[in-house]
């Protein structure tokens, strides 16, 4: 895919990369789509395209067909806007297998776990699926003319409020209020 090439195509994800996103192909390029699940099929536009290798990023313009099954409602207000918990949107036991999955790949090339002499484990589930985050960054920005306490949006310098996160441990609560 090259730039003089169309910026919207239809993409078919078959897998996660490593922030969360569905990847897709559109010819040789690899293209990284967030909000878009493995067996999800959508219109999308391509917002960037790397000069370096086969690889492009893009955004839903329009779903077509069928939600994957393993898709929820994500619990945080600030999912998609904050740039955290990019994996809300998946199901928590499909949460696990992706993981698993990840670490399988990273250690695909080692002889003891290529051969499967080794064998990689489930991953443990938490026991706690909100609230368990004590440590976070965030920073201040202006929202209207008010401040906010928050995160970036994802690729851009604005604040998003990430008042009502569900990931941070409450007792954050109180700072947010306090700006």
């Amino acid at each position: 895919m090259s730039s003089a090439q169309p910026t919207r195509c239809e993409l078919s994800a078959i897998a996660l990369d490593d922030s969360g996103a569905g990847v897709g192909a559109s010819g040789q390029t690899a293209v990284h789509v967030m909000d878009l699940l493995p067996g999800e099929r959508a219109e999308v536009v391509i917002d960037h395209i790397s000069p370096h290798r086969p690889e492009a990023w893009g955004r839903v313009l329009r779903r077509i067909g069928p939600p994957s099954p393993d898709r929820v409602a994500p619990v945080c207000p600030g999912f998609g806007r904050c740039g955290g918990c990019v994996w809300q949107h998946l199901a928590y036991p499909a949460q696990l297998a992706a993981k698993r999955a990840r670490v399988a790949a990273a250690l695909g090339e080692v002889p003891a776990v290529a051969s499967g002499a080794v064998e990689i484990a489930a991953v443990r589930p938490s026991p706690e699926l909100t609230g368990y985050r004590n440590k976070g960054k965030y920073v201040v920005g202006h929202s209207g003319d008010h401040l906010v306490l928050g995160a970036y949006a994802p690729r851009s310098h604005e604040v998003v409020d990430t008042l009502g996160c569900r990931v941070v441990a409450p007792t954050r609560a109180p700072a947010s209020c306090a700006t």
